[in-house]
């Protein structure tokens, strides 16, 4: 024991013999190895592709829980379902993602969700196809933002909104 002490000597002043300084001292280097093991891991390059596959998992949850919940409060048909999760779900995904979920890219998903189950159900009222006819313009709009904003291909965005049109 004298002769690792001569070779290194702890940090701190102390007697030699008194153990409360030994138990510090490991305390200390079981904080510095434990420091060290998480530092390793936060570069270890599997660490951080199973840590980016749980956040994409993560988005993907949140944007499936986010259309089921308003799909499930509007009574949604079954097109108005399928075409939200074929067709929009990957833009709120990128957006939560990209944004989170306090952001206004992901309160713009949701309200694209609210509208997009509002108008792709039978509107026959005069008053709800002048709303109908208002609002396709804006949707569309916002729908190609976020289909630019997720980096989807412009051909897979044209032919999304035109199911939507023949849809309707």
């Amino acid at each position: 024991r004298h002769d690792l002490l001569e070779q290194f000597p702890p940090d701190v002043d102390g007697p030699v013999d008194d153990t409360d300084l030994w138990v510090r001292e490991s305390e200390r280097l079981a904080g510095a190895l434990e420091r060290h093991h998480d530092a390793s891991l936060a570069a270890d390059p599997e660490v951080l592709a199973l840590r980016e596959q749980e956040r994409a998992l993560s988005a993907l949850r949140e944007a499936t829980l986010a259309i089921a919940h308003r799909v499930e409060a509007a009574h949604a048909s079954d097109d108005a379902t399928s075409f939200l999760y074929r067709r929009w779900r990957d833009v709120m995904v990128q957006d939560y993602l990209e944004y989170g979920d306090g952001s206004e890219e992901w309160q713009q998903d949701l309200q694209v969700v609210d509208d997009l189950v509002w108008v792709l159900e039978p509107r026959a009222a005069g008053e709800e196809r002048v709303r109908l006819a208002a609002l396709l313009p804006t949707l569309i709009f916002r729908m190609k933002l976020g289909f630019v904003r997720a980096g989807v291909d412009g051909h897979v965005s044209l032919e999304r909104i035109e199911a939507l049109r023949s849809m309707l």
